[in-house]
């Protein structure tokens, strides 16, 4: 494979990763040097060495990881970009299709559809690695999903509580990594697009889902399913976030459209997708993501807040 095919694929690493600077990971391949740059999620537990002065930031047991991006510096060398996802006691410790079924049922109560033991494992462990990033923030999303199936709908798709993979692009480990890479080149989805930002977009929908479940203003399943099917909590979310960053010097002369476009063209095609998108940028970016972006998850946490706070005072009386 070239350096560019390697973008975006899933690897489990077997041994200790460390986060210390690239300069300290690297070798010769022939007359070039590559280096490995090894980034980790803040607030990511790692084993307990950190006093070691030559580990100066973080050690971890067999994670995984994905390779983020490639980039030359300079004539003979190359730089690996690569992204642990988990480490420890996570999702990393599935290596097959029963290990990982006995993971989600046991974490999470979400039952993996037998049909998808003939999936390719490390594109869905990927992409589960994703939604997992997901839960991690917004743990009602895990209570809510009940469910992992293969369908053709789409890619992959979340309604709240059920995930479904599309056979076609989890068959096998080339097809998803190389439609992320075209995705993000033409800009229709956000850039740095991988197996694991999917698995995040899609479990951005499930949050969206439990924004309406938290909202103690919707009582009857009607008003739930409106909600949901006019995107609602999203509209909210995306439309504020727009007025804000409007009032900045990036977003200032530009209408709503032109800033949700600017995260991905996909994302303009819903307020649903908007918010989605927001959340895979913002995992597949950091800080380099879009200022809308950020805002909408700023905004869609702080708004989570809010309605768990409605709601348990509710309870209360």
């Amino acid at each position: 494979l070239s350096t560019d095919e390697l973008v975006g694929k899933c690897y489990q690493f077997d041994g200790i990763m460390s986060t210390g600077p690239k300069s300290m990971a690297n070798t010769v391949c022939g007359s070039e040097t590559v280096l490995f740059e090894i980034k980790a999620p803040a607030g990511m537990p790692g084993l307990d060495l950190t006093q070691v002065s030559y580990f100066q930031e973080a050690m971890f047991d067999s994670p995984y990881c994905y390779i983020e991006s490639v980039k030359k510096e300079g004539n003979n060398t190359t730089c690996f970009v690569i992204r642990i996802v988990s480490a420890g006691d996570g999702i990393n410790r599935a290596n097959d299709y029963e290990s990982l079924k006995q993971y989600m049922d046991a974490k999470y109560k979400l039952q993996l559809d037998e049909s998808i033991k003939n999936l390719d494992f490390d594109t869905v462990k990927g992409a589960i690695a994703g939604v997992e990033s997901v839960i991690s923030e917004y743990p009602s999303v895990g209570e809510y999903l009940l469910s992992g199936i293969t369908s053709t709908e789409g890619i992959m798709s979340c309604n709240g509580s059920i995930l479904s993979f599309n056979p076609r692009y989890f068959a096998d480990n080339e097809i998803l990594p190389s439609t992320c890479r075209e995705m993000a080149n033409r800009g229709f989805w956000v850039s740095n697009a991988s197996t694991i930002s999917i698995g995040v977009h899609e479990a951005a929908h499930g949050v969206e889902m439990a924004l309406i479940n938290a909202n103690p203003q919707y009582i009857t399943n009607e008003q739930t399913i409106s909600a949901w099917n006019n995107c609602i909590e999203a509209r909210k979310i995306v439309g504020e976030a727009c007025g804000n960053i409007q009032n900045t010097e990036y977003g200032r002369n530009k209408t709503r459209t032109e800033l949700i476009r600017s995260i991905s063209v996909y994302g303009a095609t819903s307020y649903s997708e908007a918010m989605a998108e927001a959340f895979a940028d913002v995992y597949a970016n950091g800080e380099k993501a879009n200022p809308l972006s950020v805002e909408i998850k700023r905004l869609t946490y702080s708004l989570m807040e809010q309605y768990k706070g409605e709601r348990k005072n509710a309870n209360n009386l």
